[in-house]
């Protein structure tokens, strides 16, 4: 369930293989088949929505990668975003995001994971934003097609936490 799903995420902040199994488990619980795949080269998993019969341009995939830290944020480069652009490439998928505890720079626009991420069209989550997406989900009867929204439509940590914070407001359609 979400409060426990949520609850695994913060457990896992600093250990990587726990945190890898958390967000597949988070992205399993916002309604995606989502599945771990890790590995040297390889993104943390991939996630898929199913809207419509398969080949269908509704349908969605995205990889993902949780990046662990003992610190309270992790650095730019840590996020590796040229990596997660070529995971996402390599695993024919039309998203990326970055789930991590927090990234350095997060609020302002113009630091380079920021954009970084805005240029290169990947998602960047902070782990207490994912978190909350997790609650909201069931509450706000958030659906794949909304979820895409997110995907598609923010890759900054501005936006993507505006996104879920107007979800919890109910203004996201």
């Amino acid at each position: 369930n979400a409060p426990f799903v949520a609850q695994l995420l913060q457990a896992s902040l600093g250990d990587s293989t726990g945190l890898e199994k958390s967000v597949t488990g988070a992205f399993n619980s916002l309604g995606l088949q989502a599945s771990r795949i890790g590995g040297p080269g390889k993104p943390d998993g991939k996630a898929s929505a199913t809207l419509a019969p398969l080949g269908s341009k509704e349908n969605y995939s995205l990889t993902y990668d949780a990046k662990s830290t003992a610190k309270d944020k992790i650095k730019a480069s840590h996020a590796h975003i040229s990596g997660v652009d070529r995971h996402r490439d390599d695993y024919k998928a039309d998203y990326a995001c970055v789930v991590a505890i927090d990234f350095e720079g997060a609020e302002d626009p113009q630091s380079a994971v920021n954009k970084e991420a805005k240029k290169s069209k990947i998602n960047l989550l902070r782990a207490k934003d994912m978190m909350a997406l997790v609650l909201l989900s069931s509450p706000k009867q958030l659906g794949l097609k909304q979820l895409r929204d997110l995907f598609e439509n923010c890759h900054t940590v501005i936006e993507t936490s505006d996104w879920i914070k107007k979800l919890k407001e109910k203004e996201v359609s």
